[in-house]
């Protein structure tokens, strides 16, 4: 009997670089792919057993009074990223990191920030073995298609403990994910507490992790034995160049393929595509002068 294949896809970029749109569209038109949805972030497998009769309530819960569906549209039955469940069950990961420590009146220096992601490690990689153990324990034929934002800072150890992971790294100009990220942070903390929005110390914090972010991606495009390894993406290839972005992809992965009728529709959909998510980084303080100089990245 042949060995079982375990095909592992990893997808990293930072919050409001495109990732939620690509993640969502390759799990529902690239065959064979396995991701994990909201509810399977809250609700662990191998978790308490008590927990399991009340799945189905949040499942009826909107979570419009959280996001605004136009800056980010979710449900406990939407796919997600895996950093909701390091941020639930340790604390940890990139989205604990920008809407807890990011909103301290005091500011952080870049130390700091790396202590903290180093300290929480192996936290994080074992939520994720964890998050995913139902595909990792099968016997049958399987491919992961997982979204993280922290794990672009244990790549090399993910990259250690899964030789045969493929990575796709999408980018995108931090002149607009800069005050596109802080709009949506701003946005959730106005719903859970009105009539306020956040501090200049929280604006500039918020700023300091995206450049902290582009610089580790920075590092690992420059380092040839982990970018050899990776597909880079860009915004324009879920975009307006979302056909040649998907051959791309598919060239790249040695499993799997697209439902080609649908790439061709969204396709054309997206080269006509404009965001209903309105946002000026003068409205917080912001211009991109002093954007391209706190987050260089090319």
């Amino acid at each position: 009997m042949a060995p079982r294949q375990l095909r592992v896809c990893l997808l990293l970029g930072h919050p409001r670089s495109g990732t939620t749109f690509l993640h969502r569209f390759m799990l529902e038109n690239y065959l064979g792919l396995a991701g994990k949805k909201l509810e399977d972030m809250v609700f662990l497998p191998r978790g308490p057993r008590v927990l399991r009769p009340f799945k189905s309530i949040p499942r009826i819960l909107p979570l419009s009074w959280l996001y605004r569906p136009e800056i980010h549209s979710t449900g406990m039955e939407c796919w997600e990223s895996d950093d909701i469940a390091f941020s639930i069950h340790c604390k940890a990961g990139y989205l604990f990191w920008l809407y807890g420590q990011c909103r301290r009146q005091v500011q952080f220096d870049s130390a700091e920030f790396h202590d903290w992601v180093s300290e929480r490690k192996e936290d994080v990689l074992a939520c994720w073995d964890r998050l995913y153990h139902n595909q990792l324990s099968s016997d049958r034929e399987t491919s992961i298609l997982s979204k993280s934002f922290i794990m672009l800072f244990h790549l090399e150890e993910f990259l250690a403990r899964y030789p045969d992971a493929k990575v796709i790294l999408l980018t995108r100009t931090p002149l607009e994910v800069v005050p596109s990220t802080i709009s949506l942070v701003n946005s959730v903390c106005r719903r859970l507490f009105p009539f306020r929005r956040l501090h200049e110390t929280a604006i500039a914090n918020i700023c300091h992790s995206v450049s902290l972010y582009y610089q580790r991606m920075s590092s690992v495009l420059a380092d040839p034995l982990v970018a050899d390894r990776c597909l880079h993406l860009s915004y324009a290839d879920i975009t307006t160049q979302l056909a040649s972005g998907c051959a791309r992809i598919s060239n790249y992965l040695s499993f799997g393929s697209w439902n080609e009728a649908t790439v061709h529709v969204q396709s054309a959909r997206q080269s006509q595509w404009t965001s209903s998510h309105h946002y000026d980084a003068s409205d917080f303080g912001l211009s991109p002068e002093r954007i391209a100089q706190e987050v260089p990245f090319a």
